[in-house]
């Protein structure tokens, strides 16, 4: 089975189908019966719950004992398994895992990953514009839902770093025009936001007029009155809290705390104490996401499954784990309307989980198609035909041994180093003494 041909339709389009499924006129197209519903809306686990799928979305969720079955209805037996939402993250960077889109969707699908809004600044920060309109080419006929987060900051660090391209707010403003990007990438230059770089905002406001979710990165400790100046001025996610009190302070001022657990960044152990320590605190405002993850993490331990299960083993009941991962991100991105929940009119992403604690997935169903069971696709996702000029893009002169010396006397050398913090994102710039080998 391939997914060129993946038909994803929308509700406008079959609203009288899934009525008629619903009432038990017409038969649905996929039914699992007799599963456990880990239901994120009420935060309940309800036994032996059928779950109906007609075009792509979920037309019942109770007792569909009234249904007809058709000739072409596929009936599983789930047998007590849990049914959950997929997963949803709300920020990651495709790049970080070396891979191209199609195949991250090879790799997460499997894990329960089945909606994914990723920033790819990496290859704007080449191609510019060019990128996100190839980005989306490539994503198109997937069964993993791409939300492509325009990237705001091309370049990164404006006048220190050399850029194949420059993005500002018309740019901007074209990508979402022609639907290349559905919500704004992180603007890392929370500095600009907070005093006030009128480039900054005006690319802010392009993503307001364009009526998506504009996320961000405050990559600061000064909770006042820093993060209070960078809510109010529009950005309702942020992804770099690095402590309990950071999450605390964000989902406090309805910014939602996007915890990561990615490969290098572990920052999810530490935030969700804000939470642990907190019984009783409404955890609508935090989320999980990856960030940046390296292949190996991805073929050895996982994806959003993996995020869920360290939330879970660092003391987060596995319901409300599961909310974060996917309710909350839904809501997060505005988009609960169609993802995030097992109900009616929502999209069929569901997960059969054979433990709820250690979120081990059987089966992925991505709008109600068998995409991913036993951690293995079921569904052949070909590659993308990439355009020459996209594939030959690394210029870089001959490095010699002479371009990195440091120049020194005697036996040692004093240099400055990076120092490494171990699950951080944070570094810190020290020096060190070097012992002189062979004269260098």
């Amino acid at each position: 089975m391939t997914v060129a041909g993946h038909r994803r339709r929308t509700l406008d389009q079959v609203t009288q189908a899934l009525a008629a499924t619903a009432m038990g006129r017409e038969p649905p197209d996929l039914l699992l019966r007799g599963g456990r519903l880990v239901n994120v809306n009420t935060a309940e686990v309800l036994e032996g719950v059928d779950v109906a799928v007609r075009e792509g979305f979920i037309a019942l969720v109770g007792d569909a004992g009234h249904l007809p079955i058709g000739p072409h209805t596929t009936v599983v037996d789930v047998a007590g398994r849990y049914l959950a939402p997929g997963f949803i993250d709300t920020h990651l960077h495709v790049e970080s895992s070396m891979v191209d889109v199609r195949s991250f969707a090879r790799a997460v699908l499997p894990h329960g990953t089945t909606t994914i809004a990723c920033d790819n600044h990496e290859l704007a920060n080449v191609f510019g514009l060019r990128a996100v309109e190839l980005f989306h080419a490539a994503a198109a006929g997937l069964p993993l839902k791409v939300l492509l987060a325009m990237p705001v900051c091309v370049p990164s660090i404006p006048g220190m770093e050399d850029a194949g391209a420059t993005l500002g707010p018309e740019e901007v403003a074209e990508a979402y025009r022609r639907g290349w990007a559905q919500l704004q990438g992180e603007q890392m230059n929370f500095p600009g936001v907070i005093y006030g770089d009128p480039q900054v905002h005006a690319i802010t406001a392009a993503s307001l007029r364009a009526g998506v979710v504009p996320t961000g990165h405050y990559a600061s400790p000064a909770l006042h009155p820093g993060l209070q100046a960078f809510v109010a001025a529009g950005l309702v996610a942020c992804h770099e809290g690095t402590t309990p009190e950071d999450a605390l302070a964000r989902a406090r001022l309805g910014c939602y705390a996007q915890q990561r657990y990615g490969t290098a960044w572990l920052d999810l152990p530490r935030l969700v104490r804000a939470v642990t320590e907190r019984p009783g605190l409404d955890t609508r405002f935090f989320t999980i996401v990856t960030d940046d993850v390296t292949p190996a993490t991805l073929v050895r331990e996982g994806h959003m499954d993996r995020a869920v299960r360290a939330a879970v083993a660092h003391g987060v009941p596995p319901l409300v784990a599961i909310q974060m991962a996917t309710l909350n991100a839904a809501q997060l991105l505005e988009r609960s309307r169609w993802i995030g929940t097992l109900s009616p009119g929502r999209a069929a992403d569901i997960l059969v989980l054979r433990d709820l604690a250690a979120v081990a997935v059987d089966q992925v169903y991505a709008d109600g198609v068998l995409v991913a069971q036993d951690g293995r696709l079921t569904v052949d996702i070909p590659p993308y035909a990439y355009p020459a000029w996209a594939l030959r893009s690394v210029h870089l002169a001959p490095l010699a041994a002479d371009d990195v010396r440091v120049p020194h006397r005697g036996a040692r050398a004093t240099v400055r180093v990076i120092r490494v913090v171990p699950g951080s994102a944070r570094t810190v710039q020290e020096t060190a003494v070097l012992a002189i080998r062979d004269g260098a």
